[in-house]
C-alpha cells in the first residue's frame, strides 16, 4: 500500500478528473492508471493520477484544500528563496512565465498539413507487411514506461 505518499479512493479520483467512477474503474482494470488494491477498495496516488491526467489531455481539478496547502507551500518557498538570496521571488510570475514557455513549445511543434496521411499511410505500410495491427497507444505506453525508469 501507498503508506506514505497521499492516496484518493475511486469516487475522489472520478471528482478530480469530472469522470464517472466506472471510467476511472476501466483505467485501472485497462493498466493505464496505477492502483492498489486494499480490500474491495482501489486506491491511487494523487501524483499518479495527475501525471495520467496530464499525459491524457484530462482537466485535474485539485480541491479547494488542496489549493489552499500547496499555495501555503509556495508562500514559505518564496519567503526561504528571498531569506537565502535577498531577492524576491513571485510564485504566480513564476508559474506563468512557465506556462508560457510551455504554450510555446508546443505551439512551434508543427507536423503540417500531411502528417495525419503520412501516418495513415505508415500505419497501413505496417500491417501489410507483418499482418498485425500497429497498437500506438501500446507503443506510447512502452516508450513512457521507458522514459519514467530511466528518470527514477
Amino acid at each position: 500500500m501507498y503508506h506514505t505518499e497521499e492516496t484518493v479512493d475511486i469516487k475522489q479520483a472520478s471528482e478530480y478528473c469530472h469522470r464517472n467512477p466506472e471510467t476511472v474503474r476501466r483505467w485501472v482494470w485497462n493498466g493505464k492508471l496505477p492502483a492498489q488494491k486494499v480490500g474491495n477498495q482501489l486506491f491511487i496516488r494523487k501524483k499518479d493520477l495527475v501525471r495520467f491526467c496530464r499525459e491524457t489531455a484530462i482537466a485535474y481539478h485539485a480541491q479547494p484544500e488542496a489549493d489552499a496547502a500547496s499555495l501555503e507551500t509556495i508562500r514559505q518557498t518564496g519567503t526561504e528563496i528571498h531569506n537565502r538570496t535577498g531577492r524576491s521571488f513571485n510564485a504566480a510570475e513564476e508559474i506563468e512565465t512557465l506556462r508560457e514557455d510551455r504554450d510555446r513549445e508546443m505551439n512551434s511543434t508543427s507536423y503540417g498539413p500531411d502528417f495525419l496521411e503520412r501516418a495513415r499511410s505508415v500505419r497501413e505500410a505496417i500491417h501489410a507487411r507483418s499482418g498485425r495491427v500497429f497498437d500506438v497507444e501500446k507503443m506510447i505506453r512502452e516508450l513512457r514506461e521507458e522514459r519514467d525508469g530511466r528518470a527514477e
